[in-house]
């Protein structure tokens, strides 16, 4: 372990708020590193280096400024951490005087190093988990899952646990002041959740997007995602107590880790679709017709679409009449309420497309399918718009 320059002075100028002295630190070579006393640092201190070679508190009574030494009239004490002198902390005065002070600074010093210690293992415990989770959703190859694969195990995590792969995004609450950092603030208020255990797996991921694994029960899709509600319900409400809005989108279950990257191609697919951008929680199985029109290109030259697909493209109003429709469970109503039109308008859109295409999705289950199928297409031309701009 060693010191470095900016944390030291980051320290050094901590202490000085409520001392009336100059305060130094110097290195494991003597070298003052920080200091109240700015034109001294990058000089050798005399009494720093007796300290280091005789592993005790050092009183110095003269003053040598000479060059590139500088010592002056002080107590310097050997800083410690973990049984290791790893430099030395000195209080500028008497000797005579200082004795009281310069072992709380002494105590201080060592506290509020132990504390930036701490927070820069924990920052590289966090880098080194995104980068294992970010090889973990994409498994690019057999060695990347072998390197998860003993990370894990030396984390305790069991890899052979059925895990749903989660994305979170978040966004201020309206009218509330914009949080700072708000994707650290969504990380830290996942991991300590009543419902996160000790299996789950939660990092940073690009895009200001947090990824969590969450273990699940395997081949019981119901409760999965009745325990995926209860969590996403317990993280909503202490997210909006910060001033933050909260979305989630879930995977399917992967009941082995080399499934994993399967459910994170189905949350990425949510994160990224018109209908679940607002606030909220996701499932894929709601929008599994969606998922599979995305990844069958071939639909878009069917014969028996293209007739409702180039009307529709041809009719903005109708189009969004379609979509609000396979968005609201084919209500009526509920699409005259996203529309904010009467309900009666809906009616005389649908009897249009009817008799334009033949299509009547209000009565007939085939043709509803087909404007599920059709919404889902006009959507992707959407999302390829948004993309290119």
């Amino acid at each position: 372990m060693f010191l470095d320059a900016p944390v030291a002075q980051k320290l050094v100028d901590r202490m000085m708020e409520s001392l009336g002295c100059n305060v130094n630190m110097m290195d494991g070579r003597g070298v003052i590193i920080a200091s109240g006393e700015p034109d001294r640092i990058g000089k050798l201190h005399v009494g720093a280096c007796l300290v280091l070679e005789r592993k005790e508190t050092v009183q110095c009574f003269d003053t040598t400024d000479a060059g590139a030494e500088s010592t002056q009239p002080g107590i310097n004490m050997p800083l410690c951490h973990a049984g290791e002198v790893v430099g030395v902390v000195g209080v500028t005065g008497d000797p005579h005087q200082l004795e009281h002070m310069a072992r709380l600074v002494k105590l201080t010093a060592e506290l509020l190093m132990e504390q930036e210690f701490a927070n820069d293992q924990k920052l590289s415990d966090q880098t080194a988990k995104t980068s294992y989770v970010n090889r973990l959703i994409s498994l690019a190859s057999p060695q990347d899952a072998q390197s998860v694969r003993l990370w894990a195990e030396r984390h305790g995590y069991d890899m052979d646990q059925p895990r749903a792969v989660c994305l979170l995004a978040a966004q201020p609450l309206a009218g509330r002041r914009r949080p700072s950092s708000m994707h650290d603030a969504v990380l830290r208020s996942v991991e300590r959740m009543p419902g996160f255990s000790a299996q789950d797996i939660a990092a940073y991921l690009g895009g200001k997007q947090v990824v969590l694994l969450k273990t699940a029960p395997a081949g019981r899709t119901r409760q999965a995602r009745a325990e995926l509600e209860r969590f996403f319900e317990t993280l909503r409400a202490d997210c909006a107590s910060q001033g933050i809005a909260l979305r989630m989108v879930c995977g399917s279950v992967a009941s082995a880790m080399e499934r994993v990257p399967e459910s994170f191609e189905e949350a990425r697919f949510l994160m990224g679709w018109p209908g679940c951008a607002a606030p909220g929680i996701y499932h894929i199985q709601d929008w599994l017709l969606c998922w599979m029109v995305r990844h069958m290109p071939d639909l878009r030259r069917s014969e028996a679409l293209r007739e409702g697909l180039g009307l529709l493209r041809q009719d903005e109003e109708l189009a969004k009449t379609v979509i609000a429709l396979s968005s609201s469970e084919m209500s009526p109503s509920a699409a005259a309420e996203r529309l904010y039109i009467h309900r009666n308008t809906v009616a005389f859109r649908m009897q249009r497309l009817k008799e334009q295409t033949g299509l009547d999705p209000l009565h007939c289950e085939s043709d509803r399918l087909r404007l599920h199928i059709l919404a889902a297409l006009l959507q992707i031309d959407r999302e390829n718009v948004e993309a290119d701009t």
